[in-house]
């Protein structure tokens, strides 16, 4: 039979996605500023679905942006699963994504990538990525990816973060001018 429904299972909050080793590439809203430039968002994770494939057939599961869902495109390759998105109740941007137990995480240059490095998680980026420094950069190593040091790449990433009271106490300023 078709394994594919082992992928999933139904939680009561939302739908999960069972990674268990696989490849997952996380799409981005191809109409924002971080999407410029770039071809159309099926194009792109087909691109990257056939790069992938010229190195393994590690199953790979495809997880649209919660508000640029991408018609079935999954349906073109053999082994791709496609994971929707469920928004997280009450929340505007907190979506179901649990990178844990995936073999790696591909994006461009949003969030997700840089998720996924926190939790250990290797990623494949492009330049445009915040992960970019700890990430691969190709899909030659997506058989042995490259895990590097992340202590000075998590400080930096610490400060590009902010509360509230921080930026109305002025801590952001105070840090970039303690630097010049």
């Amino acid at each position: 039979g078709d394994h594919r429904d082992l992928h999933y299972i139904a939680s009561s909050q939302s739908q999960m996605c069972i990674i268990d080793s696989s490849i997952v590439i996380v799409g981005q809203h191809e109409r924002s500023h971080q999407w410029r430039n770039n071809p159309n968002m099926s194009s792109w994770v087909s691109e990257q679905i056939r790069k992938i494939r010229e190195h393994t057939d590690k199953d790979i599961i495809w997880r649209p942006h919660p508000r640029f869902p991408v018609n079935s495109l999954e349906e073109d390759f053999k082994n791709v699963y496609r994971q929707n998105p469920v928004q997280v109740q009450d929340t505007y941007d907190d979506f179901d994504f649990d990178c844990k137990g995936a073999y790696a995480v591909v994006n461009h240059s949003s969030n997700p990538a840089t998720h996924s490095v926190i939790e250990g998680v290797p990623v494949f980026v492009s330049e445009a990525s915040l992960a970019y420094d700890v990430g691969n950069p190709n899909y030659n190593t997506i058989n042995d990816p490259i895990r590097p040091d992340r202590t000075q790449w998590l400080n930096d990433i610490a400060h590009t973060e902010w509360t509230l009271e921080e930026i109305a106490g002025g801590e952001p300023l105070k840090h970039l001018t303690s630097v010049l």
